[in-house]
């Protein structure tokens, strides 16, 4: 018997992945979470329930995997050697990528804020937006000296973030995206919005 290429046994567990998580996510769409099972999920993948358990302990564990992929997918070019002059560049810079996300992915995230409870939907996505947040402060320059420690600036800004996408997401969008940045770039504004 000869060995599988290490290469190639990756690609497999990474599609396997990919399709347990697109499964549960296509579920939500029509079905609550909480009558979702793992059974449910592995017949819509086309995954045996053993791969399931070989990737995932459970339910729980594949719905944060997927919502992670969310995450990563809005804000996953952090990596970038982008520089930000002010935290109100960072703000926007956040604001965009996200209503530009929920603009292109609104029903998809819909049904999942809709069929999970909200609370862990919130704080799944808080968590998220305030790491990405954190990065951003913390590998941008002209920050190191800031007068407000990095810690009060995220907590401040992930909470306003947060509020608004869901805000917007639950008022079916009554602003458009671009309406929504304007109101976002005059809130930060000096001049602000009088």
């Amino acid at each position: 018997m000869t060995k599988c290429d290490p290469q190639k046994v990756d690609m497999r567990i990474i599609r396997t992945v990919s399709l347990l998580k697109t499964a549960l996510i296509d579920l939500l769409k029509t079905t609550p979470y909480d009558r979702i099972s793992v059974t449910d999920v592995c017949d819509k993948a086309l995954v045996h329930r053993t791969t399931f358990y070989k990737h995932f302990e459970n339910k729980e564990q594949l719905l944060l995997a997927a919502l992670e992929d969310q995450r990563e997918e809005i804000f996953g070019n952090l990596g970038t050697k982008k520089l930000f002059e002010s935290p109100k560049e960072i703000y926007m810079y956040i604001a965009y990528n996200g209503f530009d996300y929920l603009a292109r992915h609104r029903t998809s995230v819909l049904a999942i804020y809709r069929n999970l409870n909200n609370d862990d939907v919130f704080n799944a996505a808080k968590k998220g937006l305030e790491r990405s947040i954190r990065y951003l402060f913390l590998h941008n320059r002209p920050f190191k000296n800031y007068p407000v420690p990095v810690n009060i600036m995220t907590t401040f800004y992930t909470g306003g973030m947060i509020n608004l996408l869901l805000w917007w997401l639950n008022n079916d969008g009554s602003y458009s995206t671009d309406e929504m940045l304007k109101y976002v770039n005059m809130i930060l504004s000096e001049e602000n919005c009088g």
